[in-house]
């Protein structure tokens, strides 16, 4: 098993209690090509300016028949805006600012440095377009009996809270190994 988590005070805190893991970057794994398994990412999505680098990277480091467990707080939801929350409806940019003045500065995860406003609908169109990656499930997280959800547009974005997508590793056609 291979733990990454890029920031360094969260590994160091991990390491205290003897949770071995390294410092990485999600978008650069210090990992081959083809040889994990399975990849677990909970909640991280969003605090990543690029998703389509790292469902690239799950790609690349997955095994042919490899699985991932993907989920992230989407933006719309309830705790899409994490410490900005009820302001990140304003937008990211305008939330920060109403937080800012009637708050002072968050204590972490401030859009555009440690959150970035990340969707159901266009995640699930870059899980789409992955030759590598097929779709096998995707949920609402926390009542995943309700997938319906997922097939609605615009209450997917609200209503989900915390998506998670269950993918499998495929062989690439050839011309397409990355």
């Amino acid at each position: 098993m291979v733990a990454a988590e890029m920031d360094e005070d969260d590994v160091r805190a991990a390491a205290a209690h003897a949770i071995g893991g390294s410092c990485a970057d999600a978008r650069r794994l210090p990992v081959r090509a083809g040889v994990v398994d399975g990849v677990f990412c909970s909640n991280m999505l969003e605090h990543t300016p690029d998703p389509a680098q790292v469902l690239d990277e799950i790609e690349r480091v997955l095994r042919p028949g490899g699985w991932a467990w993907l989920s992230w707080t989407n933006w719309y939801s309830p705790w899409g805006g994490h410490e900005i929350v009820p302001f990140h409806y304003l937008g990211p940019r305008r939330g920060l600012a109403a937080w800012r003045w009637l708050r002072g500065e968050p204590r972490k995860n401030v859009p555009f440095e440690a959150l970035w406003p990340t969707h159901v609908g266009p995640t699930l169109a870059l899980v789409r377009s992955s030759p590598g990656l097929r779709l096998i499930d995707a949920v609402p997280r926390y009542y995943p009996s309700q997938r319906w959800i997922l097939k609605v547009p615009g209450l997917r974005e609200v209503a989900t809270w915390n998506c998670l997508l269950l993918l499998r590793r495929v062989e690439t056609p050839v011309g397409l190994d990355r």
